[in-house]
């Protein structure tokens, strides 16, 4: 699974915080979860393969990126 994050101005992304936080949830949930956070612009969840509809429970299985070019 790959997010993607762009963010506003220079706030440092605690990617570790990020998987633990969206391991095992829904694209629903992860939305919601990256809602809360003003300094995130645009967020987006990948699930791969197609069939996929929620993330990982391993958070070393789900990959952030951060940065304009993310998206």
């Amino acid at each position: 699974m790959d997010v993607s994050v762009q963010t506003k101005a220079a706030w440092r992304v605690d990617e570790d915080l990020v998987k633990e936080a969206i391991a095992g949830r829904n694209e629903t949930e992860i939305r919601t979860w990256l809602q809360t956070y003003d300094a995130i612009e645009r967020a987006r969840a990948v699930f791969r393969p197609f069939w996929v509809t929620a993330a990982p429970e391993n958070p070393d299985q789900i990959r952030v990126s951060v940065g304009l070019d993310a998206i």
